[in-house]
């Protein structure tokens, strides 16, 4: 395992922020219609 140099890190201050908050996750939800791409797998046998 590499260690980095956290003062030397181009996303130092993304480490700092994260790291300074009780819950560090970022999340983007959306809806997304997937029919079309859920007709394609079961067309050819895939799993989706």
């Amino acid at each position: 395992m590499e260690k980095i140099d956290i003062g030397a890190w181009d996303r130092k201050e993304l480490f700092d922020f994260f790291s300074s908050v009780s819950d560090p996750f970022y999340m983007v939800t959306f809806r997304q219609d997937v029919t079309k791409l859920c007709r394609y797998a079961k067309a050819r046998g895939l799993s989706f």
